[in-house]
């Protein structure tokens, strides 16, 4: 078991920000549950309060090797993308994207979905699923088509980096049409934990999540709520805005 976090290991950033760089619809594990504990601990942030830990060493490692290998990716925390960091579109606004994400949530029930599994990929560890759960791929695709024309199109600097990387002819496509590669039947449901690092760190990594695994792979993962995130600028860590819950 994790041990939970008290107000004395947080430094915390509740300053209201009225405008964000970007947003993203996120699944966040439920504030109290054993992921969220390894998220908090794994990135030495707490999403929920925005709050920096003062980490101790963790999982049997230092806090300064948990920094290095989850450099890229710890300040989105412990999360599975629904629709991807984009930048508001004219016209549009934070409170208008609240109220369709309100509306589209109430039309919705929870479920369930497979225990994840931890899986490396393209030299990164992550949890994923073991294989591919038709419920949550359906809600990723309606929440990506639901919420596009809040999304500005892309500009010259995002595109040129997205196709720098290693895409096939139908991610291009998803790229073009839809600012991100991964969607549709590219979507897959998984949350990051590292960087891309070389094997040994991999082994490292993996050898220290090892005593939590089977608690994490012998839980279903219920799906009832979709987060609202800020993206604050400047590399900091996103912000969790609201959480909007499923109608059961």
């Amino acid at each position: 078991m994790l041990a939970r976090k008290t107000l004395s290991s947080l430094v915390t950033n509740n300053e209201k920000i009225e405008k964000y760089e970007r947003y993203a619809l996120y699944y966040l594990p439920s504030e109290n549950s054993v992921l969220a504990d390894l998220g908090r601990d794994w990135f030495g942030y707490d999403i929920y309060c925005q709050g920096l830990l003062k980490r101790p060493n963790t999982f049997g490692l230092s806090s300064v090797f948990l920094d290095r290998i989850t450099e890229l990716v710890k300040r989105y925390s412990l999360h599975a993308t629904l629709k991807a960091p984009f930048y508001l579109n004219d016209g549009y606004t934070l409170d208008m994207l609240k109220d369709r994400l309100k509306r589209f949530c109430q039309n919705r029930y929870s479920f369930e979905i497979e225990p994840l599994d931890l899986q490396q990929h393209n030299s990164t560890l992550r949890f994923s699923l073991p294989k591919k759960s038709e419920k949550i791929d359906q809600l990723a695709s309606q929440c990506m088509l639901a919420f596009d024309e809040f999304r500005a199109p892309l500009s010259v600097a995002e595109r040129t980096r997205r196709l720098d990387e290693a895409l096939t002819l139908h991610q291009r496509l998803m790229l073009e049409a839809y600012g991100y590669p991964y969607v549709l039947s590219e979507f897959q449901f998984h949350m990051n934990l590292t960087s891309q690092l070389k094997d040994e760190d991999l082994e490292i990594a993996r050898v220290g999540l090892a005593p939590l695994m089977q608690k994490i792979t012998s839980i279903p993962l219920k799906i009832g709520a979709i987060s609202l995130v800020g993206d604050p600028g400047a590399n900091q860590p996103f912000h969790l805005i609201e959480t909007f819950l499923f109608a059961n």
